[in-house]
């Protein structure tokens, strides 16, 4: 009888080895993979043991469908030992198994978490002494208390709807880059974090980083009030900074121009949708700044034209800019508050000169009906005047340094008048 049980036991073995080999059959010749991407839905019951194929696996993105049948396990991603950079997008409305497979993950680097309804506390991130960048969204946590005194973390960005503490961020010294989405808990003084270099925060969250010299990119987030730009005067390191408006409320005060004139290191801008004032000056936060790059455009994905850009401008006060190499005004409007005319076409004529050494200059979608805008601009290498209303391209030949230019979108009548050495889009 005990030889019988051992030969039954011994086949047992034999059959489960033989239907794991089965299972892990289709993925044997990509036993070397190092990165992965997949989405996963309708599993069977074996859920993510294939994972166990991809023992070299450095790196892996799983998205997660909802599924009726059954609830995902997560425990196999333990046999992950070399993969460094995870990221998790879970079926919100339904939780996944064994989440806590992540503590037993102590070589995750960089890791993302977004839509784990039963991800409730970080306390895991203890357990990874080597985590350097963090992305969460739309987890329910309601602290960052796991996070307290992390030192290999560096990059922080969080999007959660729940979150109500985050009384822990100015013990994460090592910290340089950070983004939080819109919040109604208040952000804790930041001032102690003086490795940070990257913020984006809102407006209210301002004195927390007021006059810090250690930030080199700063996105500002308009929302509801009106404010000065004081805050931004001592950021010695200061050179890439975007300001976000939306609507007609929240807006940076036109002091702006002044603080950006202090700021030495400043080399980009970027005003996205509607941040300014449109009955103010903000001459002095277009010329002058010292910046190489001048971005103007709408929201990204916003197919409105509600929050447009506007560059409110007085055209008699315009002062002239020698450092500007590169300026985009996509779907803008150029407001002479001189005497509120908002037509493009010629205000440009009167504001695009100001700029002595552009040489790169987009127009696109600005309802440009002539080039008469671009006359006196010798520098310009390259020119998109994409979606707009122009015909005549003759102007064009006044450029004796134009290479490139897009003209897609536009009804053009004199195509042929360019020259070969210019490179025409499309």
């Amino acid at each position: 009888d005990k030889d019988l049980m051992e030969d039954q036991t011994d086949t047992q073995e034999a059959q489960n080895s033989d239907a794991k080999s089965d299972q892990d059959a289709p993925f044997k010749a990509f036993s070397s993979l190092e990165h992965l991407s997949v989405s996963v839905s309708d599993l069977d019951a074996d859920g993510l043991l294939f994972l166990r194929s991809f023992p070299k696996l450095q790196s892996l993105h799983l998205s997660i469908f909802e599924d009726d049948k059954t609830v995902l396990d997560l425990s196999p991603l333990s046999t992950l030992s070399s993969c460094t950079d995870l990221s998790i997008e879970g079926p919100y409305e339904k939780p996944v198994k064994n989440i806590a497979v992540l503590s037993g993950m102590p070589q995750i680097e960089s890791l993302r978490l977004s839509q784990l309804q039963n991800l409730k506390d970080l306390n895991f991130v203890k357990n990874m002494p080597n985590l350097k960048s963090l992305t969460l969204k739309q987890v329910p946590i309601l602290n960052l208390d796991g996070l307290k005194g992390h030192l290999s973390l560096n990059s922080l960005d969080i999007n959660c709807s729940s979150l109500e503490d985050v009384s822990v961020l100015p013990t994460l010294s090592s910290l340089q880059r950070l983004q939080l989405n819109y919040h109604t808990y208040d952000i804790p003084d930041l001032h102690s974090l003086h490795a940070l270099k990257e913020i984006d925060i809102y407006e209210w969250d301002r004195k927390q980083v007021a006059h810090m010299p250690s930030i080199q990119k700063l996105v500002m987030n308009n929302y509801i009030m009106e404010y000065s730009a004081s805050f931004m005067k001592g950021m010695k390191a200061l050179s890439d900074l975007t300001i976000y408006g939306s609507g007609i409320s929240g807006q940076t005060d036109p002091d702006l121009g002044s603080v950006l004139h202090e700021l030495p290191s400043l080399a980009k801008l970027t005003y996205i949708g509607t941040p300014f004032n449109r009955y103010g000056d903000y001459g002095l936060a277009y010329a002058g700044t010292g910046a190489k790059e001048i971005i103007v455009k709408p929201p990204l994905g916003d197919s409105t034209s509600v929050n447009n850009p506007l560059v409110p401008v007085s055209l008699k006060k315009m002062k002239d800019d020698h450092t500007v190499e590169s300026l985009t005004l996509n779907k803008a409007t150029i407001i002479n508050v001189d005497n509120e005319s908002q037509n493009f076409s010629e205000n440009a004529g009167s504001f695009l000169p100001h700029f002595k050494s552009l040489k790169k200059l987009v127009l696109s979608g600005d309802k440009l009906e002539n080039l008469d805008c671009i006359k006196g601009l010798k520098n310009l290498e390259e020119l998109d005047i994409s979606d707009n209303y122009v015909s005549d391209l003759t102007p064009l030949l006044d450029l004796p340094h134009l290479k490139k230019v897009n003209i897609a979108g536009n009804p053009i009548a004199n195509r042929e008048v360019l020259p070969s050495t210019i490179e025409v889009l499309p």
